[in-house]
């Protein structure tokens, strides 16, 4: 049987494969960390935005109600996550979010206390790391006039802790890279957070004493993670590939689900069912990354 460490490392080599495809076109890479940095003795802040390489030049704006900054980053995956903004004077909430599927586009949003002049700088982007610089007197002023987002920007609700992301009007993919390529890009961080959670599932098909991790919070990410291929326009040549990942999602908290209901219970039938769900959620992951490193 092959360790975890090895069969996560089998289901990196598609989205290796890709990176290297899409590196090599100047394509999507990852941002890696949103964070503020504490105030300088010239009393501005700065937000630094990091990225695992070469950033494109972000598109702005500075819309005045409420008060925030968003930068557009086309071809970029979001974050996995972003750390809660320390008590902070003029910054109260940083969000990330895919801002539209076709083409990629990844939105950070910058929640301003109160308007305040801003400067973008990206002297290092292709070091993969852009400053926005908050309370510079010499910078730009947030207005009125300043471009405001799409009327399908993020939404306000919240989605696990994080802003929902509604697509803006699609426009068509980069001709420099195939559907396939850039559809595998997509769902990187997808497929590498499933295998995450396949200790879990492995355990749950044995019908093992315990498990790793939570089953609650498995449960969650199991859900998250669908409505993060949900919100992916596959190609036709993937249509059973995201298919497959899917039923995974669907599967998988079935699994975790019926998991927590024999614990509580005692149930030795919930138990059953509990490892055929995970028995099914297992199969779908592995032949879709089969599917993703073949096609």
């Amino acid at each position: 049987m092959r360790s975890i460490a090895e069969q996560v490392a089998r289901a990196v080599i598609v989205v290796a494969g890709a990176l290297a495809v899409v590196r090599a076109a100047d394509l999507p890479i990852a941002l890696r960390s949103v964070r503020v940095e504490p105030a300088n003795q010239d009393r501005t802040t700065r937000v630094l935005i990091e990225a695992n390489g070469a950033l494109p030049e972000p598109e702005s704006g500075a819309p005045v109600k409420p008060p925030r900054i968003y930068l557009d980053f086309t071809d970029v995956l979001p974050p996995r996550d972003i750390e809660p903004v320390s008590p902070n004077p003029l910054v109260s909430r940083i969000r990330a979010a895919p801002h539209s599927a076709s083409p990629l586009v990844t939105r950070v949003v910058i929640d301003l206390v109160k308007e305040m002049p801003y400067r973008v700088d990206a002297s290092a982007r292709i070091q993969g790391r852009i400053i926005v610089i908050l309370g510079d007197a010499q910078s730009h002023t947030l207005t009125a006039a300043s471009p405001p987002p799409s009327p399908r920007a993020l939404s306000s609700s919240a989605q696990g802790g994080r802003a929902v992301a509604i697509p803006s009007t699609q426009s068509p993919p980069s001709p420099t890279v195939s559907a396939d390529i850039q559809y595998g890009v997509r769902v990187a961080a997808a497929l590498l957070r499933l295998y995450a959670q396949k200790p879990l599932l492995e355990a749950i098909d044995r019908r093992a004493d315990s498990v790793p991790g939570n089953l609650e919070a498995a449960v969650k990410e199991f859900d998250d993670v669908a409505k993060l291929l949900t919100a992916i326009r596959s190609p036709a040549s993937r249509a059973s590939t995201h298919a497959l990942l899917l039923r995974t999602c669907t599967l998988g908290a079935r699994a975790a689900r019926l998991r927590q209901t024999s614990g509580a219970s005692q149930d030795a039938a919930s138990t059953w069912d509990a490892a055929s769900a995970a028995a099914g959620a297992l199969l779908m992951l592995d032949r879709a990354n089969t599917e993703l490193t073949v096609k």
